[in-house]
């Protein structure tokens, strides 16, 4: 029976060819004449299950980049399992038919016999209707279904896509996977008076159009200090399993609910939206706006990280037989804690612990 799948999937990547020109020699000789190089389309998308589906586009005609017959393609099909991904198709071959009508492009191409016919219109493509199969005729996936996930490989096509989003609610995110190796904080933009990133300049200027940040194919490994620091318009963050260094104080966000790590990251894992190392040894934030009166520490945590329920709404927090230590600032502008138990194994509290909290209790 053959897999119908409807497979929607945003445009992430648009490399144009430059046009050099060369002024000549003396003497009146006239400018050499030259051509852009060819263009290259990349989309990239991710179903229900996480496998993940990459067509890049190349033109055939040297111009600025319009999709037309002729041009080449590869797609590339990877299976998500247990945390990774699996090569599961790379097919390559020339674009059969394209239609543009100056609001959208129709391309047909052709899999291992199998049609897809895909439709781009404005920075997203659709692959509207087909069969993706291996060289024997086997269905490579199963039908992702209509819900598909987003993957921008570069935070100004994240921000071109943004930008032409209606605003949202809070309540109701879009959920956006950025690929990238990092935040452009080697790039500086002015935004009232600070000097930020590129990732946080983005942000900015679409502070009304909530996400839910998932990083989980990106390449970085590190966060830095006060990463989503002012980006009230984030309500949820997947970190990679790439990462293997964050900064305290790197999820200082009133707004955030959850911070979630890939299953497959070595050096952090998460529950329930909270934060911890690998082992879940030490607690390192408690989102601030995650929404509960009472929490009680998990057993297996030893140490309290720094800076980790800063902020938080939390009324009353129990902590366990086991944690030995509490770091800096650890409970800081709980402005609604009034009772904490620390037991008798907490041997270390660090400086600030309990500023600006409402504690009129601790046991």
């Amino acid at each position: 029976m053959k897999n119908k799948i409807l497979l929607a999937i945003i445009t992430i990547a648009l490399v144009f060819g430059m046009t050099a020109c060369s002024n000549g020699g003396g003497g009146g000789t006239p400018p050499e004449k030259t051509t852009p190089a060819p263009g290259t389309a990349t989309y990239v998308s991710t179903d229900t299950n996480g496998n993940r589906y990459t067509l890049e586009i190349t033109e055939k005609v040297n111009a600025r980049y319009v999709a037309k017959p002729n041009d080449t393609f590869k797609l590339t099909v990877e299976l998500y399992k247990s945390g990774d991904y699996e090569v599961a198709l790379v097919y390559k071959g020339t674009v059969s038919s394209a239609v543009n009508n100056n609001t959208e492009v129709k391309i047909s191409i052709t899999v291992n016999g199998k049609p897809l016919n895909i439709t781009i219109k404005g920075v997203e493509m659709t692959v509207i209707e087909g069969e993706i199969v291996n060289e024997n005729g086997q269905p490579v996936v199963t039908a992702p279904g209509s819900s598909l996930s987003t993957v921008f490989v570069s935070i100004t096509a994240l921000g071109d896509w943004l930008a032409s989003q209606p605003d949202n609610t809070y309540d109701k995110p879009y959920t956006v996977k950025l690929n990238v190796s990092s935040f452009g904080e080697d790039l500086h933009y002015w935004d009232n008076g600070e000097r930020v990133g590129l990732f946080k300049y983005t942000l900015r200027q679409n502070i009304t159009k909530y996400i839910s940040l998932d990083l989980s194919d990106s390449t970085m490994t590190s966060i830095g200090e006060l990463f989503i620091w002012r980006l009230n318009n984030i309500k949820s963050v997947t970190i990679p399993n790439s990462v293997t260094r964050i900064e305290k104080n790197s999820f200082e966000n009133d707004a955030i609910t959850a911070i979630n790590a890939n299953a497959a990251n070595k050096d952090y894992s998460s529950q329930d939206g909270i934060l911890y190392n690998k082992e879940k040894t030490t607690l390192i934030r408690y989102p601030a706006g995650k929404t509960g009166e009472t929490f009680t520490i998990p057993d297996s945590v030893k140490n309290i990280g720094p800076s980790s329920f800063l902020n938080t709404s939390l009324k009353s927090i129990t902590i366990n037989n086991n944690v030995t230590s509490i770091s800096e600032m650890a409970f800081a502008y709980c402005l609604n804690l009034t009772s904490i138990t620390i037991p008798s194994s907490v041997s270390s509290i660090y400086h600030g612990t309990f500023t600006n909290t409402g504690l009129t209790s601790s046991l």
